[in-house]
């Protein structure tokens, strides 16, 4: 972030300022340039990745992973389902955007152990430290998912993201911002406990939204039982009280809170009262006609 902020410095200056002044627009630029990246970046991020994952999985490969009527609802419902998913992650993505702006205000005075030169620790932290991210977000992760399934703490801001109980890449983000925002505490936190790379921490938070949306399509492409793939996030979405972890199954079983998903791998479609339910519910909101309504109209 740092880097990115030193292009667009100059334009927030001039040589007749005083240093106060020269302190006050760095500060600026690298406020607005921290909300540039979460905001408008985060959310083309979001587009992007989740239309090429939408198209791959849902579109080209909808024969494949999506055979049957019961594996996915009606495309008008389909649909209908997409355009809330974006509608609440592009209204939530700028507040979550506010929210992590303060993290990085505290970087750029000093309070954090990010570093810009890979030659501060060397090469092997620089690799060990990717380790340790990964680690240290998916144990936070856990808990935190684990507490916002907690009655009042769910009915207040998680619920919204569970009202998608069959997901597509979309609904990755879509959440209540506070709910979004906690979630994305761990990754920020790193950086003030552990020394990381300025630029390698950005990689990896762009990594981690990117991972994000490949739980949600629904594809089983690792059929193992210790990463927390598409299916076993998919059986959460489901079942709700299981697979909270964020890239392992790892706390999911020490807690006892896994479950295996490979019934959902054999063979995935939705239960027709599950199914009705959330065609009922998306066509009851965009006033979509059902197939009997469709019948008698015409």
């Amino acid at each position: 972030m740092d880097l990115i902020v030193a292009r667009i410095r100059p334009a927030f200056q001039n040589s007749t300022r005083s240093i106060t002044n020269v302190e006050l627009s760095d500060a600026v630029a690298h406020l607005a340039t921290s909300y540039f990246v979460y905001g408008i970046g985060g959310a083309l991020l979001y587009l992007i990745i989740s239309s090429i994952s939408f198209y791959i999985s849902f579109i080209k490969g909808k024969e494949k992973n999506f055979p049957t009527a019961s594996h996915l609802p009606p495309k008008d419902v389909l649909y209908a389902q997409v355009y809330e998913e974006i509608s609440v992650s592009l209204s939530s993505i700028p507040i979550m955007a506010l929210l992590t702006v303060p993290f990085n205000m505290m970087s750029f005075w000093g309070w954090s152990k990010t570093y810009n030169e890979v030659s501060e620790y060397g090469w092997a932290y620089f690799f060990a430290s990717i380790f340790m991210f990964i680690c240290f977000s998916d144990m936070c992760i856990y808990w935190i998912h684990l507490f916002l399934h907690w009655g009042p703490v769910y009915k207040a801001i998680h619920k919204r993201h569970h009202g998608f109980r069959f997901t597509t890449p979309f609904s990755s983000h879509a959440f209540h911002p506070v709910d979004g925002w906690v979630q994305s505490v761990p990754y920020h936190v790193f950086g003030f406990l552990f020394p990381i790379h300025g630029v390698l921490l950005l990689f990896l938070f762009i990594g981690v939204n990117i991972w994000s949306i490949s739980i949600h399509d629904r594809v089983p492409v690792y059929k193992g039982q210790w990463i927390n793939s598409g299916a076993c996030h998919d059986l959460h979405h489901r079942e709700f009280a299981y697979n909270y972890g964020q890239y392992f199954t790892l706390w999911d079983r020490l807690n006892n809170t896994y479950k295996d998903p490979s019934y959902l791998i054999d063979d995935g479609s939705i239960p027709p009262k599950m199914m009705q339910a959330e065609i009922a519910k998306f066509r009851s909101k965009t006033k979509l006609k059902s197939d009997d309504d469709l019948q008698r109209s015409g």
